[in-house]
This record gives structure tokens, C-alpha cells and sequence, in this order.
């Protein structure tokens, strides 16, 4: 194979049709696009450049035409440079959908995507090639923060599901509003806030899970004053599609940067949470109190039944591994092989 295919991504501009060149071959720009209220800038790749062995995606880069009325705002996302630098790119508006997105790309990975506050759109996306986020080899990071949230992705998220195929993947993070949820759901989140996470190749809704890789979200919240006083009882909740609630156990709170953070490896809706949970024979005032409220509130210890905890009996091997799974999310193995003769199934 000698052939590969360039594809000029305009970013909502006129449209320039994909060719095809041969490996080694000079490539050379297309006639500049256009684009309402834009100016164009450049495209992200150095051109004329010699054609590479393998297919790629050239993006035009637009710069916003200021219109001198306070009315309508100018609107753009910061990029910071791992190197320190800083650059921008334009955010696309769907103004049916409330969504605000950007193009995001291979060489902004590392890097960190910030997106201003947009009164009225509570739901943002970063469109990234498919190809960008397939990559097996040096694992990157792309971070992007909205006032909904932010996101980390790495460039390897799609790498181990082989049946997505497409040009783009959007990943979005939603702010959810509460009022559709059923009535227990709604008074367990109460005022916290709820996210959607969403995967979507070329505007389709795919489905996203693979336990080998994590994408790390954090979101903002300013607990009350009673959550302030036991912040180890703030978590972060997975409702389910059944509407059941949970736990996910690395969800925590920084009260330094008022925000909670939490690791998935799949896609769906999370909350805010405070799990306030406390055994009758663990002390407020003992010196494990805290660690203990910290692990059963997010369902790595159940305690040993009439609401005790028994801080004072050995801990068993299996206890240990129990907790252990539970803290990390592993699974259990529904049919065990070998397994040794005291511990059943």
C-alpha cells in the first residue's frame, strides 16, 4: 500500500473533500475555507509537507471575528502547553442541544483544554480523531476543563475496542438536571450535582467501558457545612441503569481545590454523594474513626452486622482480600478454578 488519504477538517467551515496521495509525495493546501464570523488562520500541520505513511487529518485553525457589540460575546478556549506556551481554538456552538464543543487533536495531548463558562450551556464536548485515541504505544493525556467538570483522557481509551470504527469521537460531560429523576434518586443526590459522561462516534452514541484503561473526572462542589465537618463521608455515586446508586471507591474530596475527583472505566451518570454511615462501637473521638467512616462509606467495609464494626477483632485474610477488591473495583470470579479448599466460592 503506497496510497494514503489526507483529510482538510474545516471546523465547521466550507467543506474540502479528502484526496489521496502517495507516501513521500509533496502535499499542498487546498484553496483557504470559509467560515461565518471566522477569519482563517492557518491549518494545524506546516504545509506544503511531504506525505507520511499513514492516513491523516489536517484542521483549519479560525480566529473569531470581534464584533463591536457587547451582546455577543467572543468565545474561545485556552490550550496550555506542557512546554508552558499557551494557544487557542474556537468553541462551536449547538445552540438546540446547549452544547458547546472544541476539535481536539494528538498534539494537544499532555496538554489542558480549558473552556470558559457559557451561560446557559451546561454540556460540553471535545471532538477528537478516532485514530488519535488508538494508540498503543507512549500512553498521553488530554485534560479538559469546564465549569461542568473536567475530564482526562488518554490516547489509548479506544485502543482496546477494535469493533469502534469512524472519523471522530466526541466525548462530553453533561450537567444533568435533576427534576426528570425518579423521587428517592432525586432526595439521595438533593442539590449535589449530577454528570452524564457520554461517548459519540461521528454523532453516534457508542457505549464505552474497558477495565483496562481509566479516565480520571473531577467536579466541582462546595459542600455544606455538615459535609465540611466529615469530608471522608463525600463520594461519588454510579447510578446504574436501573436507577440504583453505586459507590465508586476512589471518589474523594480536595478540599484545596473544592472539587471531587474520581477514576471510570465506563461511561454513564455520577453524582455527588455523602454516605453518612457510623458503626455504634467506633468512637468519634477514637483515632481510626475517620479512616473507618472513609472505607464504609463507599461500601469497602459493610462491618460485621448489627451496626457494629468490631475494631478490635483480627482481621482475617479474607476480610483483607474482600476489602481489597472492593477498594479497587476488581470483580469477582463467578467460576473460580483451583481455588483452595477453605475458601468455597
Amino acid at each position: 500500500i503506497n496510497q494514503y488519504t489526507i483529510t482538510f477538517n474545516t471546523a465547521g467551515g466550507t467543506v474540502v473533500s479528502s484526496i489521496t496521495q502517495n507516501y513521500g509525495t509533496t502535499v499542498t493546501a487546498p484553496a483557504n475555507p470559509t467560515k461565518e464570523g471566522y477569519t482563517f488562520s492557518r491549518w494545524d500541520i506546516s504545509i506544503p509537507a511531504t506525505m507520511p505513511a499513514n492516513n491523516i487529518t489536517i484542521t483549519a485553525q479560525w480566529t473569531y471575528n470581534i464584533i463591536d457589540t457587547p451582546e455577543i460575546p467572543a468565545y474561545i478556549a485556552y490550550v496550555k502547553v506542557k512546554n508552558g506556551n499557551e494557544t487557542t481554538l474556537p468553541i462551536i456552538f449547538d445552540t438546540d442541544s446547549k452544547n458547546a464543543s472544541v476539535e481536539g487533536r494528538l498534539q494537544d495531548f499532555d496538554n489542558v483544554i480549558t473552556v470558559p463558562s457559557i451561560p446557559n450551556f451546561g454540556k460540553y464536548t471535545v471532538s477528537i480523531p478516532v485514530s488519535d485515541l488508538s494508540s498503543d504505544e507512549s500512553r498521553k493525556e488530554l485534560t479538559v476543563n469546564t465549569d461542568a467538570g473536567s475530564i482526562t483522557i488518554p490516547s489509548d481509551m479506544l485502543a482496546n475496542m477494535p469493533d469502534i470504527s469512524g472519523d471522530k469521537a466526541q466525548i462530553t460531560i453533561d450537567r444533568v438536571d435533576k427534576s426528570n429523576l425518579p423521587d428517592d434518586l432525586k432526595k439521595a443526590i438533593g442539590i449535589r450535582p449530577l454528570v452524564k459522561l457520554m461517548l459519540s462516534i461521528d454523532g453516534k452514541q457508542t457505549n464505552w467501558s474497558d477495565e483496562k484503561t481509566r479516565v480520571t473526572v473531577t467536579i466541582p462542589y462546595t459542600p455544606t457545612e455538615k459535609e465540611l465537618k466529615n469530608p471522608e463521608k463525600i463520594v461519588v455515586w454510579y447510578i446504574d441503569g436501573e436507577n440504583n446508586i453505586i459507590s465508586v471507591p476512589n471518589g474523594k474530596y480536595d478540599p484545596d481545590t473544592k472539587t471531587v475527583t474520581f477514576s471510570t472505566t465506563h461511561f454513564s451518570y455520577y453524582s455527588v454523594g455523602y454516605n453518612d454511615r457510623s458503626f455504634n462501637d467506633v468512637a468519634n473521638d477514637s483515632s481510626y474513626a475517620k479512616a473507618v467512616s472513609f472505607i464504609s462509606a463507599r461500601g469497602i467495609t459493610l462491618g460485621m452486622g448489627d451496626g457494629n464494626f468490631n475494631p478490635e477483632e483480627i482481621l482475617t485474610r479474607g476480610q483483607c482480600i474482600v476489602m481489597l477488591m472492593r477498594a479497587y473495583g476488581i470483580s469477582l470470579d463467578s467460576m473460580p478454578v483451583e481455588n483452595f479448599a477453605d475458601a468455597g466460592n
